[in-house]
């Protein structure tokens, strides 16, 4: 089966900037209020996004050191690893 995941700019403009012509600042302000995430949150976010994400999937790879453990909050950086 062939999957296909959205990237972070589409997500953002579908997802949470919404329609309209936000100039750079708003974006900013919209953007940072969104993060950081809790882990359910986060896999909220990559599971619309088109990943199979779950908080045991996660939980995993940190384990394994794929990604580092953000603690109890999920920064954009750490959603987008």
């Amino acid at each position: 089966m062939l999957r296909y995941a959205m990237e972070r700019g589409d997500f953002e403009e579908l997802f949470l900037l919404g329609p309209g012509e936000a100039d750079a600042e708003e974006r900013r302000g919209l953007l940072e209020a969104e993060y950081p995430k809790s882990t359910g949150q986060a896999v909220v976010e990559l599971r619309t996004r088109g990943l199979e994400a779950t908080e045991a999937v996660l939980d995993y790879l940190i384990e394994k050191g794929a990604i580092s453990s953000p603690g109890r909050r999920w920064p954009q950086a750490q959603v987008e690893a």
